[in-house]
């Protein structure tokens, strides 16, 4: 009965031993995976990156901002677009759109979109148009902050609206930071 005693306590002890190496082994492997993870996120970020993001936010921009509805508007489906080719031809719009005409409500409403937006993320910006020839035969000219020499300026993008008989080309140069 002793003799059952002692091998029972050597068991127990064994049994420890072995519960305690395995706890130790856990931790072990815990701290190597959080060692891991830390040194994995403070890797360089590519830089390709930083330089596709301003020409991808330029076609972006363009080509969500022909799709917006315009405030003020009568037609839910009066959209930047509709209003461009109004404007080059030379369509009164004051009756559906609270008494404005298409080519100051669209210049208007792009401007306020590009403040918002790119001016409030501190872009500088041009955005202009060709073949849009408002009543007086000018085009649209936003910009908010020149693109000197020593930023690098980026032709975005430029979308074809073809809603009327002319073509409208509607650009947006960003310049980097």
């Amino acid at each position: 009965m002793q003799d059952n005693m002692a091998r029972h306590k050597r068991y127990r002890k064994h049994a420890q031993m072995e519960a305690f190496g395995l706890a130790v082994i856990v931790m072990l492997i815990t701290v190597g995976l959080l060692l891991f993870v830390a040194f994995r996120n403070k890797a360089p970020k590519n830089e390709p990156i930083t330089t596709y993001v301003p020409s991808q936010m330029a076609s972006n921009f363009v080509n969500s901002i022909v799709s917006v509805n315009v405030d003020g508007c009568i037609d839910v489906e009066t959209t930047v677009s509709k209003l461009l080719a109004n404007c080059a031809n030379g369509d009164n719009m004051t009756e559906r759109c609270n008494g404005q005409e298409a080519c100051p409500l669209v210049n208007y409403t792009i401007n306020k979109l590009l403040n918002e937006s790119l001016g409030a993320q501190a872009y500088s910006y041009h955005l202009y148009t060709q073949g849009l020839g408002w009543p007086n035969g000018g085009e649209l000219n936003l910009t908010n902050r020149e693109c000197n020499d020593k930023k690098e300026r980026v032709h975005g993008y430029t979308i074809i609206v073809q809603e009327t008989y002319r073509t409208i080309f509607l650009n947006l140069d960003i310049c980097k930071q």
